[in-house]
């Protein structure tokens, strides 16, 4: 345990690099905060840049639910020519689409520009924690981390749990819950992967042809520069009774991304799944790299549009 007479090394240690760690940094640094941000990896975006996601900003009825910060780096990566922001769509109102690097470098600039200190490659292995006079209960100290230059300490002011899985705040103790509380069953997760080489002329012509496998009109992505997709429940269950693809989705989406020849997949689905479970972890992203592999062969064999596509990237993890 460390003393309290210690001088606090920064104001604010943010822990995790992901959009929300990103926005507390930013936001700390513009009203003065000496602040840095520790991430394990070598960049910024989290999963939103290893996850191959998409951001949403509205709500239901066109309304506007998130601006300031993650506005000011969608229109960055606009400025970067690699995001479309806010295209509307039938299922998730309105979506901006990017491309994974275009968020790190964004996100640096924005960083950057207003001194937030950036410290990558570092694990946080622990907390250490301490009771201050007049204090009600313990509060963090500092936190252990551990690089290539080994193991050191970070000591703040103001510690901030942006890691996504409340590594920090169970460290020190508090209590958290995992999952739906009736259940603790979490979300299922998926991995997206994107297609280079689709054709989105032949597609529609399909669709057309078999408006069963739409779950919304055909015109939202006929009539659309930018759109996005969702249905396939024909031809899904007839690849998982015919075709042994053995993925538990009754659906699946995809959206095109500012090339618009590339699509991005939300098809893959993994049940049973415990995020705090080493083991879990690795044996879904095997089972849904499968997943993915199957169907897009199952795809180019079965669905016009989908004849020439190859698999341009896969997300670095699970995610979405």
């Amino acid at each position: 345990m460390m003393s309290l007479d210690e001088s606090p090394e920064f104001d604010v240690v943010v822990c995790g690099g992901g959009p929300a760690g990103i926005c507390a940094a930013i936001a700390a640094a513009r009203e003065g905060a000496r602040g840095l941000l520790v991430e394990r990896n070598g960049f910024l975006g989290g999963t939103a840049t290893l996850g191959l996601v998409i951001f949403g900003m509205y709500g239901p009825e066109d309304q506007r639910l998130v601006d300031g910060i993650p506005e000011e780096i969608i229109q960055e990566m606009v400025g970067l020519k690699a995001a479309v922001a806010h295209v509307p769509h039938f299922r998730w109102n309105r979506f901006t689409t990017f491309e994974p690097w275009a968020l790190k470098v964004a996100a640096e600039r924005l960083a950057r520009a207003c001194d937030v200190r950036l410290l990558y490659h570092t694990t946080i292995l622990g907390v250490h924690t301490a009771i201050a006079s007049g204090d009600d209960g313990e509060r963090i100290r500092c936190l252990e981390v551990w690089n290539k230059g080994g193991r050191s300490r970070l000591r703040a002011k103001v510690f901030i749990d942006a890691t996504g899985e409340a590594d920090i705040v169970a460290a020190a103790g508090v209590p958290c819950v995992l999952g739906h509380n009736e259940d603790g069953i979490p979300q299922s997760p998926t991995m997206v992967f994107r297609l280079a080489g689709f054709d989105k002329d032949r597609f529609v012509r399909y669709l057309e042809d078999h408006p069963e496998e739409l779950r919304h009109p055909v015109e939202a992505i006929r009539d659309n520069e930018y759109y996005g997709f969702c249905g396939f429940n024909a031809t899904l269950r007839h690849f998982n009774q015919e075709h042994g693809l053995n993925m538990p989705r009754s659906f699946i989406c995809f959206h095109c991304m500012p090339d618009k020849k590339d699509i991005s997949m939300v098809a893959t689905r993994f049940s049973r799944f415990n995020p705090l479970s080493a083991d879990s972890l690795t044996e879904a992203e095997i089972e849904m790299r499968r997943q993915a592999v199957e169907l897009v062969g199952l795809l180019k064999e079965h669905v016009p549009g989908f004849d020439q596509v190859r698999m341009l990237g896969m997300a670095h993890q699970l995610g979405a």
